[in-house]
């Protein structure tokens, strides 16, 4: 038996291993619990919805993140029973660390409402509003 070429065609082997990059952390958080977002603590406060005459919902989020911040590092997404919603507008904060970020939706359905936060190094944040 050739012991040398065996050891060979492994070593080939082991070199056509390609590696396979890591999926993004997904952490999963409720309201008020607080996540490092862009170098800053951030969470999520409360949110309230407004049924709108068009059969559509508007949600407004309220999100802690130091005033002292321009803007915000990206848009948040919320994912809803009908789809996923970018903010239609922002409001920065008036004199405190609370943005307020307005979503339409396509639903009256909001018995399941998660926001998505992407940090830098591609974690998600995934809060679920109660």
């Amino acid at each position: 038996r050739d012991t040398d070429r065996s050891r060979g065609l492994g070593d080939v082997y082991k070199r056509q291993q390609e590696e396979i990059p890591a999926e993004p952390a997904e952490v999963y958080l409720s309201q008020g619990e607080s996540f490092q977002w862009y170098g800053e603590e951030a969470w999520v406060s409360g949110y309230n919805t407004t049924e709108l005459e068009d059969g559509y919902m508007e949600v407004s989020v309220l999100l802690y993140y130091p005033e002292e911040r321009e803007e915000l590092p990206e848009m948040p997404e919320l994912y809803h029973s009908d789809g996923i919603s970018p903010p239609l507008t922002l409001d920065p904060p008036d004199g405190g660390d609370l943005w307020r970020l307005n979503y339409h939706i396509s639903t009256q359905d909001t018995s399941w409402l998660m926001v998505e936060f992407t940090d830098s190094d591609d974690t998600e944040y995934d809060v679920i509003l109660e």
